[in-house]
């Protein structure tokens, strides 16, 4: 019996043994593998701490440049307010010799003058002078008119004159606003000073002067900046009517024949060209209850309708004679009208200048 004791003792303790060395072993190996994932856990913690760092070192150089965006954003907007206030003052000094006020536009007796420039100034202008004898004032200037000797080519005129000017110059914006202001100062030298009355003549004259105030030689790889343009002469006593054109025509509808007449310009601008030649000085006896057309291009080069195809002057040509009932201010409104809803949400693409005068 006693050993039969001995012999359970033997085998627990020998259990017991067993038992702890693989409690041992499992601890042993839970605890290495506690350790290892420390290990893991403190690389990551170390790889967020440096990724926190980069990300709080990118954050202060987004800061830095944001600030330096705003920074730069605020210079911008400086530069371009001054830009715009120094557009704006040209405008004012651009309308300043343009016959826009009503006294200055008074000469022209039942009209109207869609004037729309693609930017704040344009490179379109209109111009107009009454000739009174062999007295002349412009209402286009503040400035009295003064008494020169006549020209050569031109006699002066015994008779009452409107003189009415349409012209597109190179460029829009504030180029072309430096050339309408080269314009309408030769044109009031020519007209008013050197008492140059003749249409063709005055093309003519123009054309010498923005050859001369340009330098243009003519040269290859030379900028050909001018203008083209449409000028009338009206003896307002005959109703007789003088027209020169570079480039742009000028549209009469009849009222007798109730008819849509065009006379053609010459092919050649105010400006050095292959082939210049004299310009042509075309005659028309005006009836009473007439409709004259002088315009840009601007009008019938839009892109706008269903198609974003341009408006065309067919259409414009055919717009003349259906509006040609109507009183000047209504021809306007129409004209206005049909130009903005043809543009729809298109860019203008250009200046915009029609002149309608009733005789």
């Amino acid at each position: 019996m006693l050993l039969f004791i001995n012999i359970v003792q033997l085998i627990s303790s020998y259990k017991l043994k067993k038992d702890k060395q693989r409690l041992e072993k499992t601890v042993m190996e839970r605890t290495h593998e506690i350790n290892e994932k420390n290990i893991v856990l403190e690389q990551q913690k170390e790889e967020i701490t440096v990724q926190r760092d980069l990300i709080l070192e990118s954050n202060e150089e987004l800061q830095q440049q944001k600030e330096e965006i705003m920074t730069q954003r605020d210079l911008i907007e400086e530069k371009n307010r001054e830009v715009t206030d120094s557009i704006n003052y040209a405008k004012r000094i651009q309308e300043a010799v343009l016959p826009v006020s009503a006294s200055a536009r008074a000469v022209l007796g039942e009209h109207f003058i869609l004037f729309k420039p693609k930017d704040i100034v344009s490179g379109d202008f209109y111009w107009t002078t009454k000739i009174v004898g062999n007295r002349q004032s412009a209402v286009n200037s503040p400035q009295s008119a003064v008494n020169s000797p006549q020209t050569a080519d031109c006699k002066l005129p015994t008779a009452d004159l409107l003189i009415v000017v349409v012209a597109d110059c190179t460029g829009h914006g504030v180029p072309g606003a430096l050339m309408s202001m080269l314009g309408i100062s030769f044109l009031t030298e020519i007209v008013n000073k050197k008492e140059v009355t003749q249409a063709s003549h005055v093309l003519n004259e123009l054309r010498k002067e923005i050859i001369n105030a340009l330098q243009q030689k003519g040269t290859q790889g030379e900028q050909k900046d001018g203008m083209d343009i449409a000028l009338v002469t009206i003896n307002t006593e005959t109703i007789e009517l003088q027209y020169a054109g570079a480039n742009n025509p000028l549209y009469i509808f009849s009222h007798l024949n109730n008819e849509l007449i065009e006379i053609k310009p010459d092919k050649m601008p105010i400006a050095i060209y292959e082939q210049m030649e004299q310009f042509t000085n075309n005659d028309y006896q005006l009836q009473k209850g007439d409709l004259i057309y002088l315009l840009s291009d601007g009008y019938e080069d839009q892109f706008g309708g269903p198609k974003n195809k341009k408006f065309m002057i067919k259409q414009l040509k055919e717009l003349f004679v259906k509006i040609s009932d109507k009183q000047m201010n209504e021809q306007e409104e129409i004209l206005n009208t049909t130009f903005e809803k043809w543009k729809g949400e298109h860019e203008q693409i250009d200046d915009v200048t029609i002149l309608g005068l009733k005789i």
